[in-house]
């Protein structure tokens, strides 16, 4: 089975699936460990608003898309 084969558990990994990013990347340039960004990826670990927000300029960054939004990685609070 192959990445592209799986489906993704969360609007953040299906992010990365479809620029191409790495999640390893998102951490080092986050200032994040490894873990914490594996379990912001499957949605586990609760992203706090700063941390959301530094996400997504480096989603925006690295797919070079200004268009992208919190919306697009990160489910609505509620």
């Amino acid at each position: 089975m192959t990445v592209q084969d799986k489906k993704p558990r969360t609007l953040l990994e299906a992010a990365f699936i479809r620029y191409g990013i790495k999640p390893l990347t998102v951490a080092r340039l986050t200032g994040l460990n490894r873990m914490r960004i594996n379990r912001l990826q499957r949605g586990i670990a609760p992203a706090r608003r700063a941390l959301r927000e530094e996400i997504l300029k480096v989603v925006r960054q690295l797919a070079e898309d200004d268009s992208i939004t919190e919306a697009d990685l990160f489910p609505p609070q509620g």
